[in-house]
């Protein structure tokens, strides 16, 4: 698991299974980018977004960045730590974080 801002992970699938990893990081909200996870055991106690396509190249998932950007805003917002995780590694799964953190930059500017 990565920290990639304050309050906001990435991970593979492998990674968070493991009994406790979550729980011991602080992780309260989950954001899943994979089919068959929508009634996972591991991940029931924590509050989920899940975005069910298949983690591939083929895979369109435009139409899903700014409402998944929207879910970790509002989820640090209420003082949650967010983990994004995928089953395997693919490029266009962290393109739903960087969507999220340049949306976050441009917003911090606005701010100043």
């Amino acid at each position: 698991m990565q920290a990639v801002l304050p309050n906001l992970y990435i991970s593979s699938w492998y990674i968070i299974t493991g009994e406790g990893v979550l729980k011991s990081e602080g992780i309260t909200h989950v954001l899943s980018v994979m089919k068959n996870v929508t009634d996972s055991p591991a991940l029931s106690p924590f509050n989920r977004l899940v975005i069910d396509v298949n983690d591939d190249p083929d895979e369109d998932l435009i139409d899903y960045f700014q409402a998944s950007a929207q879910w970790i805003e509002d989820s640090v917002a209420e003082g949650g730590k967010v983990l994004v995780h995928w089953f395997v590694p693919t490029i266009y799964t962290l393109l739903i974080v960087a969507w999220r953190v340049n949306r976050g930059a441009r917003l911090s500017l606005l701010r100043i």
